[in-house]
């Protein structure tokens, strides 16, 4: 019994010799664990979906490729993206740093998170309600991870 108690204390000792200064990045093994992010497609929101979510007027869009359908609309009050066919509704960041309208510029789903960012100097005036940017709209996983990022015009418009 005592070879078995002297075999064990040695290895417990040697285990705790092995390098005291390293610590394990628990972070970066759960990273490396849950492998890469999906990356997704969202579809085209047409006009009358705008419409059906109240967000015909007042909103901010981001115009896909065609620029007659939307990848993402957004109000003060929420925003909308399809994604696997579905249209998922977003609350907005009390904090975010608004844009025209006063509409937010981050959005937050049971899902994803939504950004959308925009360059102010390149403001364009399109019409006596509209306005045009250059900007980046980005999704991210529940893990914070980017699946999604268009870069394009945002249109804003007002209330009529």
């Amino acid at each position: 019994m005592r070879p078995a108690i002297l075999i064990l204390a040695i290895a417990l000792s040697a285990c705790e010799e092995g390098n005291p200064g390293a610590s394990v990045d628990y972070d970066a093994m759960n990273r490396a664990a849950e492998g890469p992010a999906r990356q997704i497609d969202p579809q085209p929101i047409g006009t009358g979906e705008l419409t059906r979510f109240g967000l015909s007027r007042g909103t901010c869009v981001v115009p896909g490729a065609n620029h007659r359908e939307n990848l993402f609309a957004a109000s003060r009050e929420k925003g909308i993206m399809r994604i696997d066919f579905e249209t998922m509704e977003f609350a907005p960041r009390p904090t975010s740093d608004p844009l025209p309208n006063n509409v937010a510029n981050g959005f937050d789903g049971t899902d994803y998170q939504v950004e959308l960012t925009v360059d102010r100097s390149s403001e364009t005036p399109a019409g006596p309600e509209q306005l045009f940017f250059n900007g980046t709209l980005t999704v991210r996983d529940a893990r914070e991870r980017i699946v999604f990022e268009h870069r394009g015009r945002v249109e804003c418009s007002w209330p009529g």
